[in-house]
């Protein structure tokens, strides 16, 4: 599943994607980003079923499938909302590939309504509003806040936005010299040739691989925007999330006044792609000119809402989570000083998802830092962890959960994520039993299910030293390492296989 959109080799998220990636995110892991307590605090007594309950938004649909969630809030003059719609680059064909990215971009660049680009851009400047567009893998949005004076202009703008955007050539050109500027710069950092490459290798030319193409970019026309608009921006499915000062029986009124003609698809948007791509497990190393070497390494992982997922949050909090006795980042980072980051997880998807470890650390400690990674797991698989380890993981992810409410625009954003990714609708109200209910025992049976060593797919980009760190652990036979088939691969826009 892709909550990120992609503009040529960046990953960029507008605010409502920022909301909603950091709401997916709790929802896969089960934390927040509070700095962790001592243990000691953590566990002075067991934790106990929250009894926090949140206010319930306000829920209604239009007759064109349109559903709105809202939660009044009077305490600033201000209203802030988005509108998700069902739909994005997973359902791209490859001849078509960046359009769709293209089009959620220029909904609101390229001019809406009566409005040129820059008029709009003078209009918002001159009400002190905000209006963004994007789409990525899932889904798209389009976001707005203005002064509660000024919302009956602005909610209009945003119906423009996704009703009339206007996709000036003027403008298409402009997105286009960033995107191949930003493909051409993809080699400056090594994280991005890194995770690119880990992508191809997992899922190959699958939409949830495909790299975007500074030749396909070049390609994009005003008409493939258009197209994109049409098959993709439909009320069907779609959630407008609103909150701020203005009142139901107004927020009624502009919807209905501006959005309830918006027609559906005449044809329904069908499942997501499935997988049937194989990855090659072993070593691609990419050689680069930089100190450090940047490992991501892992294999496909499960689709989203499998039977544990409540026991793989947990998983995620012990293995790599909030606490700094965290086993990852206690054995990596703490006791051997191997890395300057390191973080991993399983990260579910919509259709497959993504187990990934990622470390940094200086090249003479390549090989070591991918072994000491391996062998945490290892170690997860083999033995149960403890009484203490699993209740301060608990408690973590309990104390964060109330944290997923603490704002009007938090609870909005919350209820529309869960409708838009279908989670059922008791999750929040179920969540903790079941994180409480999780033992010893599941924890081992994640990590044994969960994850497999012999599948895994380990890129590193790296200088020489950082190769010959991994070839001598690769010579040792007491080494998790020993004899892994390895790979040097080239990279330019993408990997380029030698």
């Amino acid at each position: 599943m892709v909550l990120i959109k992609r503009v040529g080799s960046t990953f960029q998220l507008s605010n409502s994607h920022w909301l909603l990636y950091l709401i997916l995110i709790s929802l896969i892991f089960g934390v927040s980003g509070c700095a962790p307590r001592k243990p000691s605090a953590l566990l002075a007594h067991k934790p106990l079923p929250a009894e926090y309950e949140p206010t319930q938004p306000e829920v209604w649909s239009l007759p064109n499938g349109l559903s709105v969630i809202f939660t009044p809030d009077p305490e600033l003059p201000l209203v802030r909302g988005t509108l998700y719609f069902r739909g994005g680059s997973l359902w791209e064909e490859p001849s078509q590939a960046g359009a769709i990215s293209a089009m959620g971009a220029q909904m609101r660049d390229g001019g809406v309504g009566a409005l040129s680009a820059d008029e709009l851009d003078r209009e918002l400047e001159h009400l002190a509003a905000y209006l963004d567009s994007s789409v990525g893998g899932e889904y798209g949005s389009v976001e707005f806040s203005c002064l509660s004076s000024d919302i009956d202009r602005v909610f209009g703008l945003l119906s423009d936005t996704v009703l009339e955007p206007r996709f000036e050539p003027q403008r298409l050109e402009l997105w286009r010299a960033k995107t191949l500027e930003s493909i051409r710069r993809r080699k400056d950092t090594p994280y991005v040739p890194a995770r690119i490459a880990f992508g191809q290798l997992l899922f190959d030319e699958t939409p949830y691989g495909r790299v975007l193409s500074s030749e396909q970019v070049k390609r994009i026309t005003r008409l493939d925007l258009l197209r994109a608009h049409r098959r993709m921006v439909r009320p069907d499915g779609a959630v407008l999330a609103v909150s701020g000062d203005i009142s139901r029986a107004k927020l009624e009124h502009l919807v209905v006044q501006h959005l309830n003609d918006w027609q559906p698809r005449s044809v329904k948007l069908p499942a997501p792609p499935e997988v049937s791509f194989k990855p090659r497990p072993g070593i691609y190393f990419i050689e680069m000119p930089f100190e450090q070497a940047t490992i991501i390494m892992g294999h496909q992982g499960v689709k989203r809402l499998s039977e544990d997922h409540i026991a793989i949050k947990v998983f995620n909090e012990i293995f790599s989570g909030s606490m700094l006795s965290a086993r990852l980042i206690s054995r990596i980072r703490v006791q051997l000083g191997l890395a300057y980051s390191a973080w991993g997880g399983i990260i579910p998807g919509v259709v497959r998802g993504e187990n990934v470890v990622q470390l940094q650390t200086k090249a003479p400690s390549a090989g070591k830092a991918i072994e000491e990674g391996l062998m945490v797991l290892v170690d997860l698989q083999s033995q149960d962890v403890s009484e203490q380890e699993l209740e301060q993981a608990k408690q973590s992810i309990q104390n964060s959960f109330v944290f997923e409410f603490d704002s009007s625009e938090k609870l909005v954003s919350r209820k529309a994520a869960l409708h838009l990714l279908e989670y059922p609708q008791d999750y929040d109200a179920s969540f903790i039993p079941q994180v409480l209910a999780v033992s010893a025992h599941d924890i081992k049976t994640v990590a044994k299910r969960r994850w497999s060593i012999p599948e895994m797919v380990i890129v590193v980009v790296g200088n020489k030293e950082s190769y010959e760190s991994i070839e001598e652990m690769r010579g040792r036979p007491d080494s998790v390492l020993y004899n892994l088939p390895i790979q040097r691969l080239g990279f330019k826009e993408a990997l380029v296989w030698r």
